[in-house]
């Protein structure tokens, strides 16, 4: 039940960024489905395009006007026959630009919705902030080293005073390799100077864990916390599939439908909040995976604009044919582990 409705807000929102910005250029919508399979409702709107909602709800689509089963292999010739009326509600007539921007609107929704349920829920629970207490000092480290212990207060960090623990790391990251740092214990100041070198992906590893506290949120820090939010979960999510192709990180961590699943039940067992974030994570995936530049995703196809641009002319027939069956053949691929990984964790 969960999962339905999970999967069904996070597509309908997708497949809506689509829609939306094809009517704005005039396009034609003729259909709009959500899920795939027989028909369970149907609805024809003013503008003659049709609702549909199908049984198998793992996905949907926007059927643009014109839409063959290849869009990529319209005919020219063909276009060039039609009268003026079908040209302006064509998809294929219209702009590169315009086109590219009704493909990137589905993902781009998806980040909409992301941010704005992360925004919801840092405004129903607070917004958590790392303090500057020390809850836990790592062993062998760095900060174990010059005598940091747990329950010190780190109050200033290369003679910058700091209120957080988000400043403090970013200031670590950004200085030079000597390091001078204040701290409090038991109400009495203590300083100390020591050298901090660089990791290979520019960061340093200093050895503590900080308490975190959670502190109201206004509309503002609320937007600018989910902003953040948005950013560095794409950007792990990147260099997840990054590692993940590179071998570091083992295909058993991809999921599928059933583990979707599984986490929505539990997301809306725990509290509305956590089954809105789940929903924001959903979202951003989705997004995500979308704009990656695979062929028969949106990103593939704005691989080809921008390829159309560059070059100033289409990708040949041919070509695309390859690319297209590669695409279909890694998302095939990638089917099948995530529901081989889903079996698994069921047995």
């Amino acid at each position: 039940m969960w999962f339905i409705i999970v999967i069904s807000i996070v597509v309908f929102v997708h497949e809506f960024g689509h829609f939306y910005f094809a009517r704005y250029y005039g396009i034609e919508v003729q259909k709009f489905s959500l899920g795939f399979g027989p028909a369970l409702f149907k609805y024809r709107d003013k503008k003659d395009t049709e609702w549909t909602l199908s049984a198998i709800p793992l996905g949907g689509y926007v059927k643009l006007y014109g839409d063959d089963a290849d869009p990529s292999f319209v005919d020219p010739e063909r276009i060039l026959n039609i009268s003026k009326e079908e040209q302006n509600k064509s998809f294929y007539c219209k702009s590169l630009k315009q086109k590219a921007l009704i493909v990137f609107a589905g993902p781009l929704a998806n980040y909409i919705l992301s941010f704005l349920c992360f925004a919801v829920v840092f405004m129903m629970i607070g917004v958590p902030t790392l303090d500057l207490k020390v809850n836990f000092v790592q062993e062998h480290s760095v900060a174990s080293a010059i005598g940091l212990k747990q329950n010190d207060v780190i109050v200033e960090i290369d003679n910058q005073r700091i209120t957080n623990g988000e400043e403090f790391k970013s200031i670590l990251n950004s200085g030079e390799e000597e390091v001078y740092l204040k701290f409090l214990r038991d109400n009495q100041e203590f300083s100390t100077q020591f050298k901090l070198p660089f990791e290979k992906n520019g960061t340093r590893i200093f050895g503590v864990v900080f308490e975190t506290k959670i502190e109201n949120a206004s509309i503002i820090k609320a937007l600018m916390n989910s902003a953040k939010h948005v950013y560095f979960m794409s950007k792990a999510m990147l260099l997840g599939m990054v590692d993940m192709v590179r071998g570091d990180i083992g295909i058993e961590n991809i999921g599928g439908p059933i583990k979707i699943a599984e986490y929505s039940s539990k997301a809306a067992s725990q509290s509305f909040d956590s089954l809105i974030w789940f929903i924001a994570l959903v979202s951003l995936n989705l997004g995500l995976v979308n704009l990656l530049p695979i062929p028969m995703l949106d990103g593939g196809r704005l691989l080809f604009y921008f390829i159309e641009a560059i070059n100033g002319k289409p990708l040949n027939k041919s070509t695309k044919v390859v690319a297209l069956r590669i695409g279909f053949i890694i998302l095939i691929m990638l089917m099948l582990v995530a529901i081989s990984n889903d079996v698994v964790s069921l047995l």
